[in-house]
């Protein structure tokens, strides 16, 4: 069957059938000039044209009828084809043959295929029939003969003089079908040609606008982007146009349309697809899928977090995160509750109001709408929340606030909206907020002054608590130990009515809680809890819960089956000031010195007439302390809070006692650094007295500065809000108080203790013997000098004791003078080391490593301070270096030539020349080409921003880049006829732009998919999730085994790791496992060491993280972390928790600039809440590790959630044999290496710095190519470790002389003065920044520092600049004593202001933070001239013993300049050629 067209056979086969028929009966479908209307006038049923069966020669009737409708049917495709673009799309439709598709058949020939048509429908007989065939065959082949056919005619015609034979081998109705069939296939070939629209649809612009010109256009419909454009012409064939896209042709062509009468159509564009909106829609559709996957999680996410947030459902981002405790779900009763019975009784109302509604409403009583529990950590806030979910019988929601804001701004608020929703539901209900400081503080407090998401999120705490909508049988229970920052609208009435205050218990709670916490364990019969009660005031519940624990476990450690009242004791000593350190060495000098320093405290508070009682002295040490001595509080004065002005002297006088009985029994030089902790207490005492307290005549009844300390919120002290500004003279006046008060109390403490020396020494000799002094064998001692006489009592005051008045805010005062279980007055250890005198800048880099640098004494280099001494003032000439000769300058080249050449014009373009197939023009160029003629054609493209112009009589074409919106161009070839075709570009398949546009969101969120299923985590976005650790089975390599050096440390941790292993034997005493355990200390003692060995021995889940990895980016993501954190340990317990540098978000809360609540401590306060919360963390034990114990929140420390603080501090000689012992085990050493030997070289090494130690040495000995490690090695690797790499020998030249005389100076003056550490040898070989070097090696014991030791050292690093002045003259000194002044600097200003060894007294001076210093200016002047005062004093020593010793010390620098290298014993042996060398002195 022929086919015209490029569709395939089977879809076209009817269509041609009918069509064919239905010319024959239609002479207007094939007459030119029949008007269109008349075409399109059949309806379309090609289907039923397919589908209508032949059944017999009569039907022929039928067939043919059906066959017009058929090619009626094609008629209409053929008209409706300029509605719709037909390029790139297979539409049929019939077109009237072009002149270009052959010529057509000639009127003899159309006649003859018409008569033969005619006689098909005349009901031919069989035999006509087969005539018809024959004669259309033959007709076909003769056709087939002719020139210049068109390709889809002559395809027709071959096909129907192919398939006559098998016509005439069919039957009558086969050769009928088919003879109808090929008439009209014959016919309408020569008439129309179906083809798809594209194929002869689209006319070139140039016959467009020869059609507008002559009149043809009928009707002229241009699409939106006005880029193309359809048109019908008056003989009703549609064509369809690029237009040219310029703005200007555009307007030119509808005013030339409207000239001609075109009906002008804006055509819109078909309903859209659904590719067509996938293609819109799919990037941004991906895009939000991947957001919503990176910030919620998705399903392959793990467990999302409850309430939304990241990981969690985000529909439920802003529902409130409260759990709902049923009727006694907490397992806690009021009967659990005691020694805050005022407390309890305020809830129990509260509780049966909720029980007997009536009972109170008969008498008018409303339900209070909130009770804000207040106290100190630790007092049983949360305990009584606890009681009231398990008595209240209703609803209890409970809360962090902490757990409000997260994220996103807003979904605080909305949690809270949610959460009183919940509530009001449930009514009646109480909801419990614990730590509601975290949203709860004064509103405009920071520098911002107020509306930040927190603010917002109170807000809506104040609305929903007492708004517009009463929330009626909604009862709001907060705890908070920080009420003095809460904002007033939210502590009101009507919001909480009531604040409850929950204080440390007296005595009976005391006793009353003990008996609590004792039933679960096994106490022995002799156990008296009230006795224990008794010394333990001013301890919370907490603390007593965790000295029963404590007591217990020291019970389990002994195999004790009971706990006995010394076990009691000696947990409460341990609680106190920690471990005993049972292993120190304690020279006979440090001993006697401790001994005298704890009696002078004792003695002092003993024989005072309003002091606290005397508990126990110790001069074991305990912690950081070398010796302790224990008062035990007044409990009257504990519960009322008030202090009198006697005993607030007296507690000065007694913290002076340590300093007294030091400069009594060793000389006012020898006194030590163990008393700084003392001056710190006495000096905070007298300020509080003077600036707070009027206590001093000369200030009056006032209070200067504010709250004392900073007020909580730092932001309104820069707003202007703060306390008046105090003048330079009032400053002065409160300086001079402060000294007064502390100098009479140093007087009167001075008197006391040389009138009772016959006391001081009895009290010092048994402590030398026993180590430890009961409080009754002291009363004893008195007791027994009164009866021999020999006790002098302290007189009366001279004005009588009374009671201050009460502050505004009683709190306040309590809180700055905190009652303590013990008063400890320990010998501190902020002591000095030794220095080594290193010219220039080296000493000072050298510095870190010493203990000077450990006890904040120096720093690193930075700018050098001038010398302290009037002599050395003159700036000096700086000595000749030796110079080498000045490198060869290049002869430069001509850079003139060089930056001009580029800059040369370049030859204009010349016209192309036509050879080339394919060329590129310029825009000039191609407008010369069309004025001379030579181009033939030009087609646009890229929106007519590229021509490509046809070389008249050439196969060449000319590519040149068009500017935009010309039409001189256009104009010219309208002007010169040349032939114009635009080419639009083709749009994409939607489909495939679809694809592209979601192809980066799809990769993203294919990743997240990936990578999430193949970790742990919970999704979202990424830096948001947790980045905790978890290990199920621990394998960390580290085992206590591997610890070496710090004993009493991993004795806590093995504790723990015996209870996980073995809990039956804790168990039977009742003892429960520690919360938590805090590791202190300085860097690289162990601590991570150690919790890395609790991880690899305890066989248990632990779950590492590090405190500055919680918060990140987003508000609370931190507290977020930690919820989660903790969530996977109680889902793993027992379960280990490792923090690292808590400090970073441990620190006391309002300490920052905004007075608190930044993101940290939201973070703060929700580990505050999971540690020791509504909801426990039975089996969770948490460790964590700082260096910076001091600045972390009080509630953090308390017992019950850090049960235990354990130092980790630096190791004796004794732990560092043992660390290195730990660190040898895979090295190999020589035979002559003693470890102990390089322990006692290695003083105030950690045991980072020991394995550091020993790699080096390896690695020098590896490039010795030696087989083992020598001395020679770790004797190099100590110096490259302290002082850096050893640099290149200096040659022999006057600057090699000056550092020669330089370290001999220092090295000559540690010598001869008794109180300098000794010398190990003086080098000139260059390390680090140092020109040379001079080492000394300090004591082991550098706990207590005297001040003739630390003038020793202030002299011998003033040595190398003596030398410099006494040998080359003032004017010659150089600038290589940088480091040794800033190290002068420091170790005098510590003399002055923290050591209390100066005439400016014994106190305390604050150097003050980012504030600055809150002394007056006389002080700082005071300050100043005491420095320099030493400095000089120092210099002029040093100098006069280099003078006195010149002789020798020529003779060292001359030997120095030639050994370059010399130990101390050959130093020594130079010296006593020439003079007596002193023997070495300790004060201790």
């Amino acid at each position: 069957m022929p086919v015209f067209s490029k569709m395939s056979r089977s879809r076209t086969t009817g269509v041609m059938l009918a069509g064919g028929v239905a010319t024959l009966l239609a002479p207007a479908f094939v007459a030119p000039g029949v008007p269109r209307a008349e075409v399109s006038t059949v309806t379309q049923t090609s289907q039923m044209a397919q589908a209508a069966p032949v059944r017999s020669e009569p039907s022929l009737t039928a067939v043919a009828g059906v066959a017009m409708a058929g090619a009626a049917m094609a008629a209409g495709a053929a008209g409706a084809r300029g509605t719709r673009r037909a390029k790139g799309r297979t539409v049929v439709a019939a077109q009237p043959m072009g002149p270009t598709e052959g010529q057509p058949m000639e009127g003899p020939q159309l006649s003859k295929l018409t008569a033969l048509a005619q006689e098909l429908l005349q009901k031919p007989s069989p035999q006509q029939l087969q005539r018809l065939v024959l004669e259309l065959r033959s007709f076909a082949a003769a056709e087939l003969q002719r020139a210049h056919a068109a390709p889809a005619r002559r395809s027709a015609f071959a096909e129907v003089a192919e398939g006559a034979e098998q016509a005439l081998r069919s039957g009558v109705e086969g050769q009928l079908r088919w003879a109808a069939s090929a008439a009209a296939a014959m016919l309408l070939s020569n008439v129309v040609t179906l083809q798809p629209a594209q194929a002869a649809d689209v006319v070139n612009y140039s016959e467009f606008l020869e059609s507008v010109n002559r009149g043809d256009v009928e009707m002229f419909r241009v699409q939106e982007d006005m880029l193309s454009a359809q048109y019908t012409t008056k003989d009703g064939s549609r064509r369809e146009v690029n237009l040219i896209p310029n703005a200007q042709i555009e307007d030119q062509l509808f005013n030339q349309l409207a000239d001609k009468k075109v009906d002008v159509v804006v055509g819109t564009n078909q309903q859209a697809s659904p590719l067509d909106f996938l293609r819109r829609f799919a990037g941004p559709l991906a895009w939000l899928v991947a957001g919503l996957l990176l910030l919620f999680g998705g399903p392959l996410g793990g467990a999302a977090g409850p309430g939304g947030g990241p990981g969690g459902n985000p529909f439920e981002l802003g529902k409130a995160k409260a759990r709902i405790a049923k009727d006694g779900e907490t397992g806690t009763k009021f009967a659990d509750v005691a020694g805050c019975d005022g407390a309890k009784q305020e809830l129990v109302e509260v509780v049966d109001f909720l029980k007997n509604t009536s009972r109170y409403s008969e008498l008018g009583a409303k339900i209070p709408k909130g009770a804000l529990l207040v106290g100190p950590p630790g007092t049983g806030k949360t305990l009584l929340a606890k009681a009231v979910a398990g008595e209240a019988g209703v609803p209890f929601f409970s809360i962090a606030a902490s757990e409000f804001v997260e994220v996103f701004a807003g979904v605080g608020a909305s949690r809270v909206r949610d959460l009183f929703e919940q509530a009001k539901k449930s009514a009646p209900c109480i909801i419990f907020i614990d730590e509601i400081d975290a949203v709860g503080r004064q509103r405009s407090a920071g520098f911002g002054q107020g509306n930040d998401e927190r603010e917002q999120t109170v807000n809506q705490l104040l609305t929903e608590m007492d708004g517009f909508e009463a929330n009626k049988g909604v009862v709001v229970i907060a705890a908070t130990n920080r009420a003095d920052i809460l904002d007033q609208a939210l502590v009101r009435p009507g919001r909480f009515d009531r604040q409850i205050q929950v204080d440390p218990p007296d005595v009976q709670g005391r006793t009353e809680i003990l008996k609590v916490h004792a039933k679960s364990k096994n106490l022995a019969p002799g156990v008296d809890l009230t006795s224990i009660a008794r010394m333990t005031p001013g301890m919370s519940g907490a603390d007593l819960a965790n000295l029963l624990n404590e007591g217990a476990i020291v019970a389990a450690r002994q195999n004790k089956t009971e706990i006995d009242q010394d076990d009691i004791a000696n947990a409460l000593e341990r609680i106190a000031i920690g471990l005993e350190k049972k292993d120190a060495v304690m020279s006979e000098k440090k001993k006697r010195l401790v001994a005298y320093h704890e009696a002078g405290h004792a003695i002092l508070g003993a024989l005072m007439n309003d002091y606290d009682v005397v508990a126990k002295i110790s001069i074991v040490p305990r912690g950081p302390a070398g010796g302790v001595t224990i008062f035990t509080p007044s409990e009257e004065r504990l519960d009322s809070g008030l202090y009198t002005k006697e005993f607030l002297e007296n507690r000065m006088c007694v913290a002076l006692g340590g300093r007294l009985a030091e400069e009594i029994i060793n000389g006012k030089d020898n006194v030590t650094t163990g008393a700084s902790n003392d001056f710190q207490q006495c000096t905070q005492v007298a300020k509080q007295m003077v600036m707070s307290l009027g206590m001093s005549p000369a200030i009056g009844q006032r209070l200067l500065g504010g709250q004392q300390g900073g007020g909580p919120f730092m932001g309104r002290d820069f707003m202007g809000q703060s306390a008046p500004p105090m003048s330079q003279a009032l400053r002065q006046q409160v300086d001079d108080e402060v000294k007064r008060i502390v100098d009479e109390q140093y007087k009167r403490g001075m008197k006391l203790l040389t009138d009772n020396m016959y006391l001081l020494d009895e009290l010092a000799k048994t402590l030398m013997e026993q180590e430890k002094v009961g409080g009754e064998e002291l009363v004893k001692m008195i007791n027994k000098a009164a009866a021999e006489g020999k006790l002098v009592m302290a007189q009366q005051m001279a004005t009588a004791a009374y009671v201050g008045e009460a502050s505004e805010n009683s709190g306040t005062s309590r809180a700055a003078l905190p009652a303590q279980v013990h008063q400890v007055r320990g010998q501190r250890s902020p002591g000095l080391c030794g220095s080594r005198a290193l010219p220039l800048r080296s000493r000072a880099a050298r510095a870190t490593r010493s203990a000077v640098a450990r006890y904040g004494l120096a720093t690193e280099v930075e700018a050098a301070s001038e010398c302290t001494s009037d002599e050395v003032l003159r700036k000096v000439q700086q000595v000749a270096d030796s110079q080498g000769a000045l490198p060869e300058q290049a002869v430069p080249t001509d850079v003139a030539v060089q930056q001009a050449a580029p800059l040369a014009p370049a030859p204009a373009p010349a016209a192309p020349q036509i050879g080339s197939l394919v060329d590129r023009v310029t825009y000039s160029n191609l407008l010369q080409l069309v004025d001379e003629g030579q181009v033939a054609r030009l087609d646009f493209y890229d929106k007519g921003r590229t021509g490509v112009a046809s070389v008249v009589g050439k196969q060449q074409q000319l590519v040149a880049e068009l500017p935009a919106g010309t039409t001189g161009l256009i104009n010219k070839l309208l002007e010169k006829q040349i032939q114009i075709e635009v080419h639009t570009p083709e749009k994409p398949n939607p489909l495939l732009g679809a694809l592209g546009d979601a192809a980066l969101p799809l990769l993203l969120i294919g990743g997240l998919l990936y990578f999430r299923s193949r970790g742990p985590g919970t999704g979202g976005i990424p830096g948001m999730n947790q980045k905790a650790q978890i290990m199920m089975t621990p394998e960390t390599g580290v085992k206590f085994e591997d610890v070496a050096g710090i004993e009493e440390a991993k004795q806590e941790l093995t504790e723990i790791v015996d209870f996980l292993r073995a809990p039956e034997r804790f168990v039977k005493v009742g003892a429960k496992i520690p919360r938590g355990v805090l590791l202190r200390g300085p860097p690289g003692t162990g601590k991570t060491l150690m919790a890395k060995a609790l991880a690899g021995e305890a066989k248990v889940p632990f779950i590492q993280a590090s405190a500055s990895e919680f918060i990140e980016l987003f508000v609370g993501v931190g507290a977020s972390r930690v919820r989660d954190i903790f969530k996977q340990a109680k889902e793993n317990s027992p379960c280990i928790v490792f923090i690292d540098e808590l400090d970073a978000i441990g620190r006391q809360r309002g300490a920052g600039m905004g007075g608190g609540n930044d993101e940290r401590e939201q973070t703060l306060n929700q580990i505050l809440t999971e540690m020791d919360g509504f909801e426990g963390n039975s089996g969770v034990i948490v460790v964590a590790a700082t260096n910076r114990a001091d600045i972390l929140d009080n509630a953090l420390l308390r017992p019950g959630r850090f049960d235990r603080r354990v130092t980790v501090g630096l190791p004796d000689v004794k732990g560092r044999e043992q660390i290195l012992n730990v660190h040898v085990k895979n090295k190999k050493l020589a035979e002559e290496v003693t470890l102990l030997d390089i322990a006692k070289r290695t003083a105030g090494f950690s045991g980072a710095d020991l394995e550091n130690l020993m790699n080096e040495s390896a690695i020098l000995a590896a490039r010795r190519n030696k087989t083992g490690i020598t001395m020679l090695e770790i004797n190099d690797a100590t110096d490259r470790v302290i002082a850096g790499l050893e640099g290149r020998a200096m040659p022999d030249s006057a600057s090699k002389k000056l550092v020669a005389y330089h370290e001999a100076g220092h090295a000559v003056v540690g010598t001869m003065l008794p109180y300098h550490d000794p010398v190990n040898k003086v080098t000139l070989i260059p390390r680090g920044q140092a020109k040379g070097l001079t080492w000394f090696t300090p004591g082991e014991d550098q706990s207590l520092i005297s001040a003739a030791m630390l003038k020793a050292r202030i002299s011998g690093a003033l040595g190398g600049r003596a030398a410099e002045q006494l040998v080359f003259g003032t004017d010659q000194v150089t600038t290589g004593a940088g480091g040794d002044l800033q190290q002068v600097e420091r170790m005098a200003r510590a003399m002055v202001t923290q050591f209390g060894m100066s005439q400016v007294g014994s106190i305390a001076i604050d150097e003050g933070g980012m504030m600055g210093p809150s002394y007056s200016e006389a002080l700082s002047s005071e300050i100043d001239g005491a420095v320099k005062s030493i400095s000089d004093e120092c210099y002029l020593r040093a100098l006069t013993l280099l003078a006195e010793h010149r002789a020798a010390l020529d003779k060292i620098a001359e030997e120095l300049c030639e050994v370059e290298t010399m130990s101390g014993e050959r130093l020594k042996q130079i010296l006593e050629e020439h003079t007596a060398v002193p023997e070495k002195l300790t004060a201790v």
